[in-house]
């Protein structure tokens, strides 16, 4: 039996000889076979600059693949999360922030903001990267920088308990957030003449959504609806400053919603934080009632003042008539008219009655709480 074996020569390199360890099982065969006819000096290096050229080609290819791709993902969109610079935050209480966010890569934004606005009530999810968790947060409606800039705000309350607002209130400016969206949470009727809004805490937010997609999309029909805005807050500095439309809205009542499903949070400091005339979101409901005279109306309750929401004022709200776009009084009956609820959990089950889910989705379940004893039957209910 014969095997070849390696020997070296400094000449011809590695040079393969075939040696006899057994008769006759390679007569006919040379002895030995010369490398140096298959095997050269700078192969290898060849080799080694063909495939790094190759590998260096192909990573070309994919960066400016991935680039096109980049560019062409729209900045904000309801697969994916995109990255958004925090440009500013403004302090709306010693609890919450407004967030004024702008998409860190550059493109086209007007056209998928104007589809969600026209919709009606909408939020995106922010990222705590951490934990790998994410919240729906609403959009403040927008302000004329947002036009350029594609830049989105958010009412933001710091919990003690929670992970995505805590993260959120530690960042600084110039921070990235990621964010995803938009989700529709609830699409306006065309044909909507009336809406009662009841706005629990940070759920001013969604009441904010609502007037600018009434007063910017069905004015364009001609129709011109109307608005009762009823806002509740624990503590007056979220609500400071802000005036009452209907006389005589509070009621005193020490069984409440907050005594059950809110606990009272963190103690009040006035150290470090200006007190204004009126709060930030206060300015904003105050003025969209002087460009809206005589369709937005807006009142405010406190838990610290012992105002709340009861079955006795919404009962007011919903025996009051309809007002036509000449100002004279129409068939009730023949307006389509919506309440909607948001705010915590807590909130909304006091007035309306739980959400249910169902197969791994979030449904409307059945009206309860204090609405259900009103019976309104001639109003359309939805919990946001």
């Amino acid at each position: 039996m014969q095997r070849l074996v390696r020997k070296y020569n400094l000449i011809n390199h590695h040079v393969w000889c075939k040696v006899s360890i057994g008769p006759h099982v390679f007569p006919n065969t040379q002895r030995c076979i010369s490398f140096s006819s298959v095997y050269k000096p700078g192969t290898t290096r060849t080799i080694i600059k063909y495939f790094a050229f190759s590998a260096a080609f192909a990573f070309s290819i994919t960066y400016v693949s991935l680039a096109i791709l980049e560019k062409r993902k729209p900045p904000l969109n309801p697969q994916t999360f995109t990255s958004f610079t925090l440009v500013e935050k403004e302090a709306a209480s010693s609890t919450s922030s407004i967030f004024h966010l702008e998409p860190t890569l550059p493109g086209e934004c007007s056209e998928i903001y104007s589809d969600a606005w026209k919709e009606g009530v909408w939020s995106v999810q922010m990222k705590q990267p951490q934990l790998q968790i994410a919240r729906s947060y609403t959009p403040l409606p927008p302000v004329p920088a947002a036009d350029e800039s594609g830049r989105l705000r958010f009412l933001i309350r710091w919990e003690p308990r929670g992970e995505v607002s805590t993260y959120l209130h530690k960042l600084r400016l110039g921070a990235t957030v990621e964010l995803r969206g938009p989700h529709i949470e609830f699409t306006i009727p065309d044909d909507v003449e009336e809406v009662l809004f009841i706005a629990g805490g940070t759920g001013i937010a969604p009441a904010l959504q609502v007037a600018y997609n009434l007063f910017e999309k069905l004015e364009l029909t001609g129709s011109i609806p109307k608005l009762h805005i009823l806002w509740a807050n624990r503590r007056r500095e979220d609500s400071l400053g802000g005036n009452n439309d209907t006389p005589s809205t509070s009621s005193y009542n020490s069984k409440h919603w907050s005594n059950f499903f809110y606990s009272r949070g963190l103690p009040i400091t006035s150290q470090g934080y200006p007190k204004p005339s009126q709060s930030a979101l206060v300015q904003e409901l105050e003025a969209l009632k002087q460009r809206k005279k005589g369709n937005v109306t807006v009142d405010y309750f406190c838990d610290e003042e012992n105002s709340y929401i009861t079955q006795k004022v919404l009962k007011r709200y919903l025996a009051e008539p309809g007002i036509s776009t000449a100002g004279t009084m129409q068939n009730t009956s023949k307006r389509k008219k919506l309440i909607l609820i948001s705010g915590p959990e807590g909130f909304v089950n006091y007035h309306a009655g739980p959400k249910t889910w169902s197969g791994g989705q979030e449904l409307q379940g059945s009206l309860g709480g204090i609405l259900k004893a009103l019976d309104p039957n001639d109003w359309m209910i939805w919990k946001l």
